[in-house]
């Protein structure tokens, strides 16, 4: 009978021990996220069809940036630790990145598909404030085409 039970015990031991291991990667990350996302169009509208979005906190102390991919119908969803998390919490300042297609053979810049200030942390206007409220999170970037 002992043996019974000393086995019943040990199949659910071990049972619990593989079950908090598998789990142990399943956290959100260090910080909380809230869902986050959006759309990347021109002035008139046109949405940006490819490239990515990149969210980094203003605040300096951590260095966590989220980033999103233009789909495209120029919407995208931000990701920091885990497929379509969102960003963390605070103030952010966003950059976009458009794709180039291949058989043009140049970056970004060179191919003249958004204004540079948009591409750089250092230049861009956008500033974007993420909260706990997702329905508050869906923001509206607005880009131009480089000056001739």
């Amino acid at each position: 009978m002992r043996f019974v039970l000393f086995v019943r015990f040990s199949a659910w031991l071990t049972a619990a021990v593989l079950l908090s291991v598998a789990c142990s990667g399943c956290q959100r990350g260090p910080y909380p996220t809230y869902r986050a996302g959006g759309t990347v169009a021109y002035l008139d509208g046109t949405a940006l069809k490819q490239g990515e979005v990149e969210f980094s906190p203003i605040d300096g102390q951590r260095l966590i940036s989220s980033k999103g991919i233009i789909q495209p119908d120029g919407t995208f969803t931000l990701t920091t630790f885990h497929p379509d998390d969102g960003a963390v919490e605070g103030k952010h300042l966003a950059i976009v990145i458009p794709q180039v297609p291949e058989e043009r053979q140049m970056t970004a810049f060179q191919a003249g598909i958004i204004d540079p200030k948009f591409m750089q942390y250092e230049t861009t206007p956008l500033r974007f404030t993420v909260s706990r409220n997702a329905s508050d999170n869906q923001f509206h970037i607005v880009v131009t085409r480089p000056r001739s």
